[in-house]
């Protein structure tokens, strides 16, 4: 069917309205469509950082990446996932989605007018979702990253069953996990199968249709297996796992705490991963310098730099006139003004660090500097 039939977030009689009570669950199709839509979002944002690295004065060979739960699973999808041999099947042209239960299309509202709308077949459909790589901000660079960190997330079973891990461009993965978690299952399992199974109060599970997923714990199995496994570290919590014989005592210390689907200790976990990225970031084989090397001479420097109260800049190939942009770290500009040999530029500024952005034919000409 396509909605969950009886009560769903009620009670034997339930106290919400009709509409609350209706769930339309998502088949396991569109969850895997969401992560590769999700991890093609991903790469394309690699690949536009890494096109203005310039810009940045960062390495394109040092990109990590990393998420918690839902964006765990797109972070682990966007690292591994890079042969168009591995796009899962449910990624391709499907039949368009079933029309959702009409109760659902009002359940955006409570004590308060209601927001009624309605799917048409054009908002069901489920077109061919692309290449792996997606289509966005494809100006050559390529989404490889160093490293990828996963805090309560997993992988689907199409990782497993077509090997993403393989090739020398694998990167080191970092996992994090409770073992009791009850949304994202350490092992396997299908997600928020504890809550729906046993904490419903009694109504109809809605997590069937989900598909299974694997956990860290599973994750990490696959790794021991191999005989030159991706280089990894786990940071895995043991608690107690939930007890369906004292369902009720167990639903109430799940939601007690979090259904253990969340990070104890961040800054301990946080100290674990940069323990075990900073050899990564700090390898002399890639980008020797913080910045991306140009290949034409300098056309200014700045002096002092880094400095305390502002700096100049000393060039020969700079006309009065000429647009400067002082940019921060977002790549906001906070200060812009033409050039003057002796003006000076970076006064009032926070310390840190910024580009600056000297404007010409052809685009502009970035120049790091320090604020200290």
């Amino acid at each position: 069917a396509e909605f969950v039939s009886g009560n769903v977030a009620g009670y034997g009689v339930s106290p919400w309205p009709p509409l609350y009570r209706a769930f339309y669950p998502l088949d396991s199709a569109e969850i895997k469509r969401a992560i590769y839509r999700g991890q093609q979002d991903m790469k394309g944002a690699i690949r536009f950082l890494k096109e203005r690295a310039d810009q940045d004065s960062v390495c394109v060979d040092k990109v990590f990446v990393g998420g918690e739960s839902a964006g765990a699973f797109v972070a682990l999808a966007a690292a591994l996932l890079d042969r168009p041999e591995e796009k899962p099947e449910s990624c391709a042209a499907l039949p368009n989605a079933l029309e959702p239960y009409a109760l659902c299309l009002n359940a955006t509202a409570f004590d308060c007018e209601l927001d009624s709308f309605t799917v048409d077949a054009t908002a069901r459909q489920r077109p061919d979702l692309g290449p792996v790589e997606g289509s966005l901000n494809t100006n050559g660079q390529h989404a490889q990253v160093r490293g990828v960190a996963s805090f309560y997330g997993g992988l689907q079973a199409e990782a497993f069953e077509q090997d993403w891990w393989q090739g020398v461009d694998t990167p080191a993965v970092y996992l994090y996990h409770r073992t009791c978690d009850g949304v994202v299952m350490h092992q396997n399992g299908k997600p928020m199968r504890t809550i729906s199974q046993y904490c419903n109060l009694g109504a109809a599970p809605w997590h069937p249709r989900f598909p299974t997923m694997y956990g860290s714990g599973a994750i990490k199995s696959a790794f021991d297996t191999m005989g030159a496994a991706p280089e990894h570290s786990t940071d895995f919590l043991n608690c107690l796992p939930f007890n369906p014989d004292l369902a009720l005592f167990e639903c109430a210390r799940y939601a007690d705490n979090g259904s253990y689907h969340n990070v104890v200790g961040r800054a301990q976990r946080c100290q674990n991963l940069a323990d075990f990225w900073t050899p990564l970031a700090g390898d002399q084989a890639a980008c020797l310098s913080t910045a991306v090397l140009t290949r034409e001479a300098p056309m200014a420097q700045a002096y002092p730099n880094p400095f305390r109260q502002g700096f100049t800049l000393r060039a020969e190939q700079l006309m009065d006139g000429t647009t400067i942009r002082v940019c921060d770290a977002m790549g906001r500009v906070v200060q812009q003004a033409g050039y003057r040999a002796d003006l000076p530029l970076g006064q009032g500024l926070a310390p840190g660090a910024y580009v600056v952005l000297i404007d010409r034919e052809g685009g502009p000409w970035p120049l790091r500097v320090i604020k200290q």
